[in-house]
């Protein structure tokens, strides 16, 4: 996108003139268009300035494995909230309601189709902070992770416990 005006998108943004599915798109194409020379700061701004908060976000990857090292190929990636909460589009989101993805053959919740998440900070409950219970099964169905995480809000997030 050459010509990109932050400051005219952002009061289009306030005024109403923009839509979330729009904005989103230029956002993706602001990111993609920064040179590759560019360092990740630029790309975190032009996250923040462009990307609308109240999006649920879309949950990639994992590689998850099994003991062996082996990928959890066909296994099930199932996540809950820990409490009822109000989504920020005003959506009552149940905390009793699961949410389930079949892993790729490489263990990754994959792109297509997009599996999404309301991110927690677009999420609230005023007697507790929502966040999610995230519990990983194999193709047998036999329990191998179950730990709380949090979903950060971005278009999409690359789950990688691994910290790489």
């Amino acid at each position: 996108m050459s010509n990109l005006d932050v400051s005219q998108i952002a009061s289009e943004v306030i005024a109403g003139e923009i839509s979330h599915v729009l904005l989103s798109q230029i956002a993706i194409e602001a990111i993609t268009d920064l040179p590759s020379t560019s360092n990740c700061d630029v790309c975190q701004i032009a996250i923040e300035v462009l990307v609308p908060a109240c999006l649920r976000t879309q949950v990639i990857g994992g590689g998850f494995q099994d003991a062996e090292g082996n990928p959890l190929a066909g296994g099930t990636a199932v996540f809950q909230l820990s409490c009822d909460a109000a989504s920020c589009a005003g959506q009552l989101v149940s905390g009793n309601r699961k949410a389930s993805v079949t892993l790729d053959a490489n263990g990754n919740i994959p792109v297509s189709p997009a599996f999404s998440l309301w991110g927690n900070a677009t999420l609230s409950n005023q007697a507790q902070t929502p966040f999610y219970i995230m519990t990983i099964y194999s193709a047998s169905g036999q329990l191998v992770l179950q730990q709380p995480i949090t979903i950060p809000v971005l278009i999409q997030w690359n789950l990688n416990l691994s910290g790489d």
